[in-house]
């Protein structure tokens, strides 16, 4: 079989079964907001939580043992990328979503489920040797290595009698190579590289470094080299695992790659025998952390307690993280905290003399931040009122024959179904230049928001406010926040990174 043709072969098939769509379009967003530098990381929470698993992979991570002195207690996305920074938790995402969509389609696949449980504990091996090696890439090590698992993973699933040809060849005593070139034509770096360039995915290693190390005994010399020689190493370790169970003779793998990769062997074996009997891989189909939970519906019974905490987690991050973040920390804060179906940030836009909202989590929200802009000039509605009289507001039913005629034209087209809802205005020299926003969708919060509760929101809003406060003209993006001519004068800083709380 040719190389064109095989390839071409597998991604008809993906069409054929519709399998990837989805996935192409969360890599491309993680990709995007990856290699953009303008990116901000509030559009990478926004796409973190629209996945519940993905939010709790990201969390669990902030608040592990490797990130331990830095981190207690992070609740929010927003916090957890402060501290592992944005290509961690893009390389996160990466291997989640590229290991929820083979697992979904595991199931109909005979002998599916062994070789992704492999390619997982790849993952995790790879992930773990790098975050002990000291230089903090350990979710980079573990999308490298999943890269190298993309031709045995695309082969099992869209050529099942190829792959068959190719395990009786590799019983046989054939190198994976040459049962690949055998069998199909083409090499497993071609088909993974194939596949990395189908999804626009940005990992370059198959192309430029060797999976094994080019000099015994010697440390690699680039990045890519290091993370090609985890991949090889990772993957071969995987295998063994899975072909003899804990007693599997790794030692030699071991003492080929520990020199490359500037590891005491010793050391480095127990490590890997250490996660292995952590791990029992052959029966953890995702060990890179996949677990199935069904999020809370509905304000959550400890609200209370949520908010406290995220209170003491936004004062804490409130001396470093910059407007933009901490505006995120607190709406994430609400959301959580409340058990929010969507929520939004609105901000007073002096140029154009109203309020458009600029960041914002959930359902309906970022397809439809552009519509959710109102006029500044005041008309009675609930949006206005909250405004001038500066008071925080909950609105039980929006639906209400007593409510709904306050409701503004926008809000009803944006959230036609929304129920209960609730206003935070933020204030600064006695002005509103914004307001924080959250719905519950189509239920109705019974329960309301208790006067506890609404003091631990505002303080919340208040950081943000300070924020503004200690940066009057912080960039958002590329507009300018609040209007120019504060009543009273305060302390400006050029750096929104260096606001205090008090």
């Amino acid at each position: 079989m040719k190389k064109a043709k095989v390839i071409e072969l597998i991604w008809k098939r993906t069409r054929e079964r519709g399998d990837f769509p989805a996935l192409q379009r969360a890599l491309t967003s993680i990709v995007d907001t990856l290699q953009d530098d303008r990116a901000s990381n509030a559009e990478l929470a926004a796409t973190v939580l629209g996945d519940f698993t993905l939010t709790q992979k990201v969390l669990r991570l902030a608040n592990s043992s490797i990130y331990a002195p830095y981190a207690k207690d992070v609740t929010t996305v927003s916090r957890a990328l402060m501290i592992l920074g944005t290509a961690t938790v893009a390389y996160t995402a990466m291997s989640i979503q590229l290991l929820d969509a083979f697992e979904g389609l595991a199931e109909s696949r005979v002998g599916a489920a062994e070789e992704l449980a492999q390619a997982a504990f790849a993952g995790k091996l790879a992930r773990v040797v790098a975050a002990t090696s000291g230089g903090g890439h350990g979710e980079e090590a573990a999308v490298a290595t999943l890269m190298f698992q993309l031709s045995r993973l695309l082969v099992i699933f869209y050529l099942p009698e190829e792959w068959a040809h190719i395990r009786e060849c590799l019983d046989l005593g054939m190198k994976e190579e040459e049962a690949y070139v055998q069998v199909l034509g083409v090499t497993p770096d071609e088909l993974s590289e194939a596949a990395m360039q189908e999804w626009s995915l940005p990992h370059q290693v198959i192309q430029t470094a060797d999976t094994r190390p080019k000099t015994p005994d010697t440390l690699v010399a680039t990045h890519q080299e290091w993370l090609a020689c985890l991949a090889g190493l990772s993957t071969s370790l995987a295998q063994e695992f899975n072909r003899a169970g804990p007693n599997a003779p790794v030692r030699a793998l071991i003492d080929t790659y520990a020199p490359a990769l500037g590891r005491d062997p010793d050391e480095l074996e127990r490590l890997i025998r250490e996660l292995f009997a952590a791990e029992n891989m052959p029966e953890e189909a995702l060990a890179a952390g996949l677990e199935r939970a069904t999020p809370s519906s509905g304000k959550p019974l400890n609200a209370e307690m949520r908010l406290d905490r995220a209170l003491t987690e936004v004062t804490s991050a409130a001396g470093e993280a910059d407007v933009e973040t901490l505006t995120s920390m607190v709406l994430e804060s609400m959301m959580q905290g409340l058990g929010l179906d969507s929520c939004a940030a609105f901000f007073r836009i002096a140029a154009k003399n109203n309020f458009e909202a600029r960041l914002g989590f959930g359902s309906k929200v970022k397809s439809n931040l552009d519509k959710l802009v109102f006029d500044g000039a005041f008309v009675p509605d609930v949006f206005h009122v909250c405004l001038s009289q500066g008071r925080s507001i909950f609105l039980e039913d929006v639906q209400d024959e007593k409510i709904a005629p306050r409701m503004p034209a926008w809000h009803k087209s944006v959230f036609p179904d929304v129920r209960s809802a609730v206003l935070l205005p933020l204030r600064l020299n006695e002005r509103s230049i914004g307001l924080l926003y959250g719905n519950w969708g189509p239920q109705v919060c019974l329960e309301g928001v208790n006067a506890k509760e609404i003091e631990y929101l505002n303080a919340m809003r208040n950081l943000v406010a300070k924020a503004f406060e200690e940066a009057i003209k912080a960039p958002l993006g590329d507009f300018t926040l609040i209007d120019a001519t504060p009543k009273s004068k305060t302390k400006r800083t050029k750096n929104a990174s260096k606001t205090k709380s008090t």
